[in-house]
């Protein structure tokens, strides 16, 4: 099973980079998805895409995360609707962290206000988040996925990533 995160033009691959971490050290397999073949995120870096949007698999997704950006980079939200209509229906737990949430807003047709709030939110299977609860966002999808190994490997991970407790 895949964990996929799409990442397009401009976005703010910070927000994602601690959930991609944290899936990894799970033994999780991330799969990084865009919309071209080369993606220059906010931060400078170009990134080569494992896959291209229209080569996600449904029923091998785990979850599916939108990172932060400018909705209007989109090249063809056509094709990424179809995509999280296709999740949304297979239960697939689908995350959006700040500009990802008003894309899934958008999208889904949803009330922004609905989905953009001040802490991480579950609502059905859209975890969303906003931008400054990064490492919240993260710690809540491994939970929500039922991915740590134990109560104490989340402790761990909450004192360490959010307390900055080395202990």
């Amino acid at each position: 099973m895949n964990h996929y995160i799409f990442i397009f033009k401009d976005c703010a691959l910070f927000e994602v980079t601690l959930l991609a971490n944290f899936l990894s050290t799970q033994g999780e397999k991330v799969v990084i998805v865009g919309e071209e073949e080369k993606v220059k995120v906010h931060e400078g870096f170009t990134i080569i895409p494992d896959i291209q949007l229209n080569q996600v698999e449904i029923n091998d997704a785990k979850s599916f995360t939108i990172t932060g950006g400018n909705p209007g980079n989109l090249i063809n939200k056509n094709l990424l609707l179809e995509v999280l209509l296709k999740l949304k229906n297979n239960d697939t737990l689908i995350g959006g962290i700040c500009g990802g949430v008003h894309i899934l807003s958008e999208l889904f047709n949803i009330e922004y206000d609905q989905l953009n709030t001040v802490e991480v939110t579950l609502i059905d299977n859209l975890l969303v988040s906003p931008p400054n609860k990064y490492v919240d966002f993260a710690i809540k999808m491994l939970e929500v996925l039922d991915l740590y190994n134990d109560q104490e490997d989340y402790e761990e991970t909450v004192r360490f990533y959010k307390e900055f407790k080395s202990e």
